[in-house]
């Protein structure tokens, strides 16, 4: 519809009377015939095929048909083939990742690197089997100058007091029962430099820090702590300028202190004039080094 515009309508033009009584005089009259013939009866033309319509069409339209034909071939599923089922094959799952090994402890101020070769150390690995040599060893009579049954009759009696007690009292009670002991230095004790030693020969000729440290180490082994829990650190105080051997047990997620020096168990973090140079149990030992400081 147009808006704003006007459209004149004109009526058709009627013929004039004269065209018209013309064009009336000019049709033939039908003439006069002697038989009338009826036209036959064409057969009804069958509707064209497909292919005759295809060949026909245009040839550029040909193009516009293919894309017709190729979805109607597209819309309709593919029948897929039976298939005879195969086995089930069970196959073993898939392993299962290693867990992250620990991150080194800090102790002292010092990051432990492990390593599982005790070769470098013979004094432990001498001592731990002199102990489990005579750990069944009969002990002779109290009078006799080797370890006898008085030595061991104490020891068992504080092994079995202790048993029944608390893990940090444990820890407490074996610490002070070792530090009763008389501190002696190797060469005047054993005539040697160096000499770690057994429990058996700590409580018949006392000993110096390492044999204290063996001592608590072998005692709270046999209360059933955990030898993963616990290790001798070998460390330099550098108050005194000597070298020192201490007990560390972890407990409650802290490395404990069990010196001979210190009459109470604490914190080692509360120490601060040691410097691990190594550390060891059964298992294994761990070279300490210092861990950087943050800048700043």
């Amino acid at each position: 519809m147009l808006v704003g515009s006007q459209v004149s309508v004109q009526p058709p033009e009627q013929p004039h009377k004269s065209e018209i009584s013309q064009t009336e005089s000019t049709v033939p009259e039908p003439g006069p015939t002697t038989e009338e013939k009826v036209p036959e009866e064409q057969p009804a033309a069958s509707p064209p095929s497909a292919e005759s319509k295809a060949e026909q069409a245009d040839p550029s339209q040909m193009q516009e048909v293919k894309p017709n034909l190729e979805e109607a071939t597209a819309a309709k599923p593919a029948e897929e083939p039976t298939q005879t089922p195969q086995p089930v094959i069970k196959r073993p799952p898939p392993p299962q990742p290693r867990p992250a090994p620990r991150p080194a402890s800090i102790l002292f101020g010092t990051k432990a690197i492990a390593h599982v070769d005790l070769t470098p150390f013979p004094q432990w690995t001498g001592s731990l089997e002199r102990y489990y040599r005579r750990r069944s060893e009969v002990p002779g009579p109290c009078k006799a100058t080797a370890f006898n049954g008085c030595h061991l009759q104490r020891w068992q009696a504080m092994l079995r007091e202790v048993a029944g007690q608390t893990r940090e009292r444990q820890l407490n009670l074996v610490n002070r029962y070792m530090n009763t002991h008389r501190y002696i230095v190797d060469p005047i004790n054993w005539g040697v430099a160096e000499y770690w030693a057994i429990p058996h020969e700590f409580l018949k000729k006392f000993g110096d820090c390492e044999d204290y440290a063996i001592a608590k180490y072998l005692s709270l082994l046999a209360l059933g702590w955990s030898t993963d829990d616990m290790r001798i650190v070998v460390l330099q105080d550098l108050n005194l300028r000597v070298m020192h051997a201490v007990l560390i047990v972890n407990f409650q997620g802290k490395n404990m202190l069990l010196d001979n020096q210190i009459t109470l168990v604490i914190d080692s973090n509360k120490v601060h004039h040691y410097l691990p140079i190594y550390s060891l149990n059964d298992k294994g030992w761990w070279r300490h080094l210092p861990v950087p400081r943050a800048a700043g």
